[in-house]
């Protein structure tokens, strides 16, 4: 019975595609053709069958346009719309009269039932944007009317990111029907509308045929189409959003060398050559970056007590940043440390002045006395075990006792009480004079 509906142009498929919406869940409920009507959908056929004789002797206008004042200009408007259940579109031919009367008429619609295939609102309000453009193609050409005047309209912002997007930039659904609306319409102009103002949106989820013969939606546009451009509703369309759906994922492939670590400090054994070495080459950089100053000096004399010093504190701050990076952070966000830190019991700060992370314990709150400031470190680091193993020498192999006591003094290195007697016991000098 629905196919028996003779309606070339589509000014009645609004109330036809519920028909064919019914013709599809009967297709999913695998019914017979013998077989009765489930109880679900009898009473909705029923409802339209008994509302078929109200568009049998409904009337249509050959004529476009009512008014017999010489024709200014013509121009095609069409809109697309889809829901869950069927997309379609719809194209009017909007023309302007010397004596300022414009009339809108409909000329030619179309809709279509979802596909079984699951798609989501955007992929199906693209593929009613397809069918917009097969449409206005079609109608232009029969008119004889130039594309370029013609505007498409949508409700979907989705769909105008996609039109405006190159096709090779989205996945193959949406860039294959992109690449065809973009060749079809390459002069027309596409816009937003409200979704209240767009007549397909009756063709997308069907109407009664009382709604649709008293719809002026759907038979003249929406009410502004009649008034001048200028007059017209401009919806913004909002910035290209960041993640959006149907763009294709590039995958970048690409030989990465591995980093090779700097092993400066891991192929030294001896602190004070270490330390000697990072001294020249902070040296050769500070010449190096004023050879081109009006008044350079050239230090290429003998390190210097200042030279090495600064040095040592590089190698320091060095040996913190390793080992500390968490605290770095914290203080960075003016963010405690937590109790269970290693440093936890401590009051940490950054000095400004050389960039070191220095502790005091609790008396730094008490006005009597004068705090106690040390440089906290771990035996974690490669340069702090060559420290306290040339300072052991350095200091002419003493006992564990005054050694602890001239480290700590400057120094907090949990764990430094066992790494000297280590060092003692490997010592060989230490094991001369023991004996």
């Amino acid at each position: 019975m629905a196919a028996q509906v003779f309606d070339v142009l589509g000014f009645f498929s609004p109330y036809v595609i519920r028909a064919k919406i019914l013709m599809k869940r009967l297709w999913i409920a695998q019914c017979q053709w013998d077989d009765k009507l489930p109880a679900t959908i009898f009473p909705v056929w029923r409802d339209w069958t008994s509302q078929l004789s109200f568009i049998t002797p409904h009337p249509v206008h050959r004529k476009y346009s009512d008014s017999d004042s010489p024709i200014m200009s013509s121009s095609l408007q069409g809109f697309s719309d889809a829901s869950k259940a069927a997309y379609g579109a719809a194209v009017y031919l909007r023309r302007v009269h010397e004596d300022d009367k414009i009339t809108v008429s409909l000329v030619y619609a179309k809709a279509k039932v979802c596909p079984l295939k699951t798609r989501t609102i955007g992929q199906l309000e693209l593929q009613a944007a397809y069918l917009l453009a097969d449409l206005l193609v079609y109608v232009a050409k029969t008119l004889s009317l130039p594309l370029d005047s013609a505007k498409a309209w949508t409700d979907s912002t989705i769909v105008l990111h996609w039109i405006r997007r190159p096709p090779c930039t989205l996945k193959e659904f949406e860039a294959n029907r992109v690449a065809h609306i973009q060749e079809a319409l390459q002069d027309c102009f596409w816009r937003h509308v409200a979704s209240a103002y767009n007549p397909a949106d009756q063709a997308s989820r069907g109407v009664s045929a009382l709604e649709l013969l008293n719809s002026d939606l759907w038979w003249h546009g929406p009410p502004w189409l009649a008034r001048p451009e200028d007059e017209w509703p401009h919806l913004v369309v909002g910035p290209l959003p960041r993640e959006l759906p149907g763009v294709r994922t590039v995958t970048l492939a690409a030989d990465v060398e591995p980093v090779v670590p700097f092993t400066l400090w891991t192929d030294y054994s001896c602190y004070n050559r270490l330390k000697r070495t990072v001294a020249w080459l902070r040296k050769w950089i500070h010449n190096f970056r004023h050879r081109k100053a009006p008044d350079k000096k050239w230090t290429d004399v003998p390190l210097s007590c200042k030279e090495l010093s600064a040095a040592h504190i590089f190698l320091l701050r060095k040996a913190q940043e390793e080992t500390f990076p968490e605290v770095f952070q914290l203080i960075a966000k003016k963010k405690p440390l937590p109790a269970s830190h290693k440093l936890g019991g401590m009051i940490i700060h950054l000095d400004e002045q050389d960039g070191l992370l220095k502790a005091t314990g609790r008396l730094r709150q008490h006005s009597l006395t004068t705090p106690k400031v040390v440089i906290p470190l771990t035996l974690d680091s490669h340069i702090v075990g060559l420290m306290v193993h040339t300072a052991h020498k350095d200091y002419a192999h003493p006992g564990l006792a005054a050694l602890l006591s001239l480290l700590a003094h400057r120094y907090f290195i949990p764990g430094l009480k066992n790494r000297l007697k280590k060092v003692s016991r490997k010592c060989v000098t230490c094991s001369i004079l023991a004996t």
